[in-house]
């Protein structure tokens, strides 16, 4: 290695004698066991990683950022490529949002980990007046005084969006930065085929055939879906691609677990889709849905309700806005259990960077969109936060 410094050239030779200098040298070493392929994604060169993770406990808790970045998979129509840890070169900017979104928040004086948030503001009221003690206050109107309130997304802005992966057809999936809203994602429980984004099926949803934005009976949460895409995304329909989602109703057990479970219990996630012979749920060709648990679990989610390890939250899924807010959990499409004359449960995601089975009728749980840029967009930026991608 060779290290070369330079003196003014009217450094007179007093002033220039006896002198020491100081250098910092940065050394990137990569592992010669890992192996990297170079992926263009939106036109920028990643080093992308072809090793398994270690999926039984979430990225980052090892604490090793190093792990962070791009990796390589399959999914049902190839090579597909996944961001996951603590990424800050995956931002996008892409269509104008139509309304302005607020979290609103009460603080628990006494446990800061116990507070509530809605979107609604007459809810959050509400709580305060029905339960302040719980939350540390002395009178409703001193919780009230206290609600504080978070900017998600400003009307007639730009919507902010994080890349989750390079599908394998060349799509680009991503998933807004915030939630949009909050929903149930069905309004009834107490039967399995509410765990279905859209169920009474004429025919099952299978990779030969999807289903389309016209089978069966659709879920509360894809018409919240389809209607925030309408009123915000119509637009921009020639830059987004009908591509694949998947909401596996497959059985894992005689219990119903859904597939999902099973693979996620084992540390096996998966990009591909089973064939379902139900009629709820499978796989459909749409323009906007949901992540999976899987897709979450690629990122560096844990499947772990019950753990809370301050370092998850630098996965890049939990923005700056989820931390300040906490306890605010968002829907995936990914079925998790049943049980006879039981409850339907969804996987959501958690800011602590947990999975959680949700039961489907709970009407708080938040919605971040999710959609798919066609291969062949354009962009500018460079994918930070302070110079995202911006769609042309």
């Amino acid at each position: 290695v060779k290290i070369r410094s330079w003196m003014d050239k009217d450094t007179s030779e007093q002033e220039g004698e006896n002198k020491s200098f100081t250098f910092k040298i940065t050394i990137e070493v990569v592992s010669g066991t890992n192996n990297y392929e170079v992926v263009k994604v939106l036109g920028k060169d990643y080093a992308a990683r072809t090793e398994v993770p270690d999926f039984s406990d979430g990225y980052p808790n090892s604490a090793n950022i190093s792990l962070s970045g791009l990796y390589k998979t399959q999914d049902d129509d190839g090579d597909s490529y996944y961001f996951r840890g603590k990424v800050e070169d995956n931002y996008v900017k892409f269509g104008i949002s139509k309304k302005t979104e607020y979290g609103y928040i009460i603080k628990n004086i006494d446990d800061p980990i116990e507070n509530f948030v809605s979107f609604d503001y007459e809810k959050t009221v509400g709580t305060c007046n029905n339960n302040y003690i719980f939350y540390g206050y002395t009178s409703s109107q001193m919780c009230i005084d206290n609600i504080q309130s978070e900017l998600l997304q400003a009307e007639n802005q730009p919507i902010l969006w994080r890349i989750v992966r390079v599908n394998g057809d060349g799509t680009v999936r991503l998933i807004t930065e915030n939630p949009v809203g909050e929903e149930a994602f069905n309004e009834i429980e107490y039967n399995p085929e509410f765990v279905g984004y859209t169920y009474d099926n004429d025919k099952s949803c299978t990779n030969e055939s999807p289903c389309d934005t016209n089978t069966g009976v659709s879920s509360t949460i894809k018409q919240s879906l389809e209607t925030w895409y309408q009123n915000n995304l119509q637009d921009y329909d020639n830059k987004i691609a009908l591509t694949k989602y998947c909401n596996d109703t497959t059985n894992s057990s005689d219990i119903t677990y859904y597939g999902t479970y099973e693979r996620i219990r084992n540390n096996m996630p998966s990009l591909k889709c089973p064939n379902t012979d139900k009629d709820y749920g499978g796989l459909y060709k749409l323009r906007i849905g949901l992540l999976t648990a899987d897709e979450m679990i690629l990122s560096g989610f844990e499947n772990n309700g019950d753990k809370f390890d301050e370092k998850s939250i630098d996965n890049y899924l939990i923005s700056q806005s989820l931390r300040k807010m906490f306890l605010f959990g968002w829907w995936t499409m990914s079925p998790g259990s049943y049980y006879s004359s039981s409850i339907s449960q969804i996987y959501s995601g958690y800011y602590d960077g947990s999975l959680c089975f949700d039961d489907v009728n709970i009407n708080d749980i938040a919605i971040r969109p999710v959609i798919n840029l066609k291969a062949d967009v354009t962009v500018t930026g460079t994918g930070t936060q302070d110079d995202p991608y911006v769609v042309q």
